[in-house]
């Protein structure tokens, strides 16, 4: 797989250790997974380059290791988006992936932030922090025409 952009996260305000300000760091990233089983025609192989990653879709670490690159790519925070073992229903994978850690323009109030379920999906539940604020006009007193 081959980067397609990055941007570190260096500190502009402090020091590493004590940085009060940071860039935003982005890493996006792209690959095609190839079943080593089969040949590709030599046109798509070019056009691809640098992407193309070959594994025996067989074996059982394949799963693995499209995870793995997955999980290095987003900074751990999605540590697998196939099942491990092998991936046999397949032979070609297309994968990109986009990593943002930034700050929000506007933060998070901690009055209004809480911890809620979600869901991720159909089987899976999660503890996340969410938060609601809304603002809305009213009046108190009677209105005047």
């Amino acid at each position: 797989g081959r980067l397609a952009a990055s941007y570190d996260g260096r500190c502009l305000w402090g020091t590493e250790d004590d940085c009060l300000r940071r860039e935003p760091a982005l890493v996006i990233a792209n690959s095609v997974w190839a079943d080593a089983r089969y040949a590709l025609r030599s046109n798509y192989e070019n056009a691809v380059g640098g992407y193309l990653l070959r594994a025996d879709f067989l074996d059982a670490g394949a799963g693995g290791l499209v995870n793995d690159w997955v999980d290095r790519f987003t900074d751990g925070l999605i540590d697998s988006i196939i099942e491990e073992g092998p991936i046999a229903d397949y032979s070609l994978l297309a994968i990109n992936s986009v990593y943002l850690d930034a700050p929000w323009n506007e933060p998070f109030k901690d009055a209004f932030t809480n911890e809620d379920l979600f869901y991720a999906d159909d089987a899976e539940l999660k503890d996340a922090s969410s938060a609601t604020e809304a603002d809305f006009t009213h009046t108190i007193g009677p209105i005047e025409e």
